[in-house]
């Protein structure tokens, strides 16, 4: 058995599916895999680093406002197709799994016509073009979230899961966790990330108030790749400081990508949540703050770097607090190893 996997350009449709990778590896120890994904994401070097033939695919991106890239996104999407069409005859994947990302639809498409399967995995409470794209394609839909009514059009039927963590069967204890930073884990930690490629407004938030945060504890930063904010900044963490980071933490102040949500519901971490202002990310930071699950600040807001840090000491010097939020976690996602989406792949095949 072959599985492919298509995700990339932000970790947020990587790391489910690597958790997706790791439970059918366990089930199917002779399976092979492989993955789709793009040359300027982060995802290239980690797929590489659990030893998955890794294939770029061009992007196909379809800018949301008027731009000259309107003219040649035909040409861009006909060049990705064409691209994953020969990566797929030449692997003959039994299955493609996607959970978003630019590449989804040309794989998915090119999978289409070559009468491969494709499964296709929602994350976010309101889906994004690629997946609404995706989704007459996909001989299976499962989701993070249930709906009511289907968000896709003509849409066959959405199942609802656990959504896949990579973290979820790992352990480390916390003196471990902080001694990879080189910090003292008997004192506060706070991690501050906003995503596999950064946020921008989150780190000169903490770049404004970078002293008040280090007298008051001790701060993981990770500020993106190509944005490193500090000195003391991590600009990303592979896999087994990503793991380290989120053990050592108190609290974690996040962007809304389902991605980083779910490894923090995993991880049993109370979070500060700072969705991308007009985007997806405002309903699944919505859902947390609705169960009473997170604190969400919005970026924009008056006095935002200061009131991102007087949030994040409230939580460590009130821990029954934090201990709230995270209690709710379970009424708004669940979390797995990934075997839940594994059982719905293995059952079409």
């Amino acid at each position: 058995m072959k599985y492919a996997f298509v995700g990339g350009g932000t970790m947020g449709p990587v790391t489910p599916l690597i958790a997706a990778h790791k439970a059918l590896k366990i089930r199917h120890a002779d399976a092979s895999f492989c993955w789709f994904g793009t040359d300027t994401g982060p995802e290239k070097p980690v797929i590489e680093a659990l030893g998955i033939p890794f294939f770029v695919i061009p992007t196909a991106k379809l800018p949301r406002y008027p731009s000259k890239q309107w003219l040649t996104w035909p040409f861009d999407l006909y060049r990705a197709i064409a691209s994953a069409k020969r990566y797929l005859e030449h692997e003959r994947p039994d299955v493609v799994i996607g959970a978003g990302g630019f590449t989804a639809f040309p794989v998915s498409f090119a999978a289409k016509r070559l009468g491969i399967p494709v499964v296709l995995h929602q994350l976010d409470v309101q889906p994004g073009l690629t997946n609404k794209l995706v989704a007459p394609l996909a001989t299976s839909i499962t989701s993070s979230f249930a709906y009511t009514s289907s968000p896709f059009i003509g849409a066959k039927k959405i199942h609802h899961i656990a959504t896949p963590v990579r973290f979820a069967n790992e352990r480390m204890t916390r003196e471990a966790a902080a001694q990879t930073f080189a910090l003292d884990p008997v004192k506060p930690i706070a991690l501050i990330i906003g995503g596999g490629t950064g946020a921008q407004a989150i780190n000169e938030a903490f770049l404004e108030k970078q002293a008040t945060w280090f007298k008051d504890m001790q701060v993981i930063h990770v500020s993106g790749k190509g944005k490193k904010a500090a000195d003391s900044s991590y600009e990303f963490l592979d896999a087994e400081r990503m793991l380290a980071a989120y053990v050592a933490a108190d609290v974690i102040v996040t962007r809304a990508g389902l991605g980083a949500l779910s490894e923090i519901v995993g991880m049993q971490k109370p979070c500060i949540i700072v969705p991308i202002p007009a985007s997806q990310q405002e309903a699944n930071a919505k859902a947390f703050a609705d169960a009473d699950a997170a604190i969400v600040l919005d970026q924009r807001a008056p006095g935002f770097a200061s009131m991102l840090h007087a949030c994040v000491l409230a939580l460590i010097q009130r821990p029954q607090d934090a201990a709230k939020l995270v209690a709710q976690y379970p009424s708004v996602l669940k979390v797995d190893g990934g075997e839940e989406l594994a059982n719905r792949i293995d059952g079409i095949l």
